[in-house]
């Protein structure tokens, strides 16, 4: 099964009813267009300096940017009920644009740049740093936090990322769908075996779970050889051309998911939309 995250919250927003109004208009007056369009496959542009790239049902749902926002949005809710009883709020004094950008790992680290700098590490995020600021704040703290995290569900936004909700969300289903077919593939076996070879004849054994491209490692090893071992994978990776084909054929399976769905993705991606709208009025309104 794929490693997916799923990190969220229920879905608790209102209000978003002229949003559905507005794109069931346009839908009927698409009609059969919509529903019988034939399946477009969109580029996918692997981006090797960062390590990320976006997949076509991924441009229906939030970035993890817009995420990371709406995340921050609710904190500001949280950060206005402890504001009211006299107490800070470390989470909310954070600058969601500088939240560190995260690569792609859907079938493991792959861009050589990411792999030199960090290794199989994800980037910095201060967390270290800002567990320790809520840890001198002490028990009140924790108490009136706990209190104001529910006083304020109601309010808080929904996330719409990929994985991001309790529910899988018809983003999250058709991404389901691309990845089992991906897997199922002979293009993935093709692709994986290829690398597999490459990484061996350099040393590093390749994980028997065939469901990412990763070797066998001891993430509590010594960094520098995690660095020179991620170096290697990813060279492979690059050489042989491995994460196009892969990243080709789920865009693939998903435009043909869009091509059948794409009254309700565009339903989706509006409410998206929205909501990261209404977070950014709430970041800039403060507490």
């Amino acid at each position: 099964m794929k490693a997916r995250p799923r990190r969220g919250k229920t879905r608790t927003a209102a209000g978003l009813g002229h949003v559905f109004g507005a794109v069931a208009v346009l839908t009927i007056l698409s009609g059969c267009v919509v529903a019988n369009r034939a399946a477009v496959v969109e580029p996918v542009v692997l981006d090797w300096e960062n390590g990320t790239f976006v997949l076509p049902l991924e441009r229906y749902a939030m970035s993890w940017q817009e995420y990371w926002t709406v995340s921050h949005a609710n904190r500001v809710l949280v950060a206005r009920c402890l504001a009211e009883r006299g107490f800070p709020s470390p989470l909310a004094e954070q600058n969601p644009a500088d939240y560190p950008l995260h690569d792609t790992r859907t079938y493991g680290v792959w861009a050589p740049r990411v792999a030199e700098s960090r290794g199989y590490n994800l980037p910095d995020a201060g967390y270290d740093e800002m567990g320790d600021a809520i840890a001198q704040l002490g028990p009140e703290w924790d108490r009136a936090e706990k209190r104001c995290s529910g006083e304020t569900q109601s309010e808080k936004l929904p996330s719409m990322g990929i994985y991001t909700e309790t529910e899988l969300s018809l983003v999250d289903r058709g991404m389901d769908e691309s990845y089992r077919a991906l897997l199922a593939s002979g293009v993935y076996r093709d692709e994986w075996e290829k690398w597999a070879g490459c990484i061996t004849e350099a040393g590093l054994v390749p994980d028997p779970d065939r469901a990412t491209l990763s070797p066998i490692i001891d993430f509590d090893g010594d960094a520098e050889v995690l660095i020179r071992q991620a170096i290697i994978d990813t060279a492979c990776k690059e050489r042989l051309g491995t994460m196009q084909r892969i990243v080709d054929f789920e865009a693939e399976v998903q435009s043909r998911f869009i091509a059948r769905n794409e009254g309700a993705l565009l339903r989706h991606q509006a409410e998206a939309r929205e909501i990261v709208e209404k977070a950014r009025t709430i970041i800039t309104e403060g507490y």
